[in-house]
């Protein structure tokens, strides 16, 4: 209840977030996951203060947070479609994105085959959010970790296609500070055609 409140205020008072909360993770980043559960609540109550509080964030996410915060934003994210928040105005700020840990626990075959289990099914719609998320902010990534090849697929309309994946690498190509890739031809469609070697690894 007491994060719902502040979250109420937040999106009432948006001042607030460049005022206070801004200030407050300065002094204290150590502190940032511990609004998680009022980021969410804002998430579903407000498509602008949500925006401006995941800039405030993902301006001051540090190395060690790195696999820990996609998955608050893919949280907010799922709050917000879950409150019928208009998906073609809400956007969040997310500049570091790592697949490979956010979507445990899909594997190669999975790329194929329906998931079964309540874990598969999570992994695949945190998947689909990244995705979305990914297109949003493909302008201003600086870090990008896609590994085992589970994510990018030669299907154009499920999960990474490697025609979006070459969008986005364009357009962050001003701000691109880290980028990891493995390719297994099992999964993908490489731009020269089919590869022969079992496994292709581009690290940036």
């Amino acid at each position: 209840m007491q994060e719902f409140l502040a979250a109420f205020y937040i999106v009432r008072n948006k001042h607030v977030i460049d005022d206070v909360i801004s200030n407050y993770l300065d002094n204290f980043p150590d502190d940032m996951f511990s609004i998680s559960q009022t980021f969410e609540f804002v998430c579903g109550l407000d498509n602008e203060a949500a925006y401006a509080l995941s800039c405030v964030m993902d301006d001051r996410v540090t190395s060690a947070d790195f696999y820990e915060y996609p998955e608050l934003i893919i949280s907010g994210y799922i709050e917000a479609m879950a409150n019928n928040i208009d998906g073609d105005l809400f956007k969040l700020k997310i500049s570091e994105i790592d697949f490979d840990m956010s979507l445990y626990p899909l594997n190669i075959e999975d790329c194929f085959h329906s998931c079964s289990g309540a874990a598969c099914i999570t992994a695949m719609q945190k998947c689909h959010c990244l995705e979305y998320l990914l297109k949003l902010n493909k302008g201003n990534l600086r870090r990008l970790d896609i590994s085992d090849g589970v994510y990018v697929t030669e299907i154009g309309n499920q999960l990474l296609s490697t025609v979006n994946l070459q969008d986005i690498l364009l357009s962050s190509a001003d701000c691109l500070e880290h980028l990891d890739i493995t390719f297994y031809k099992h999964c993908i469609v490489f731009i020269n055609e089919h590869q022969e070697n079992d496994t292709l690894k581009n690290r940036l």
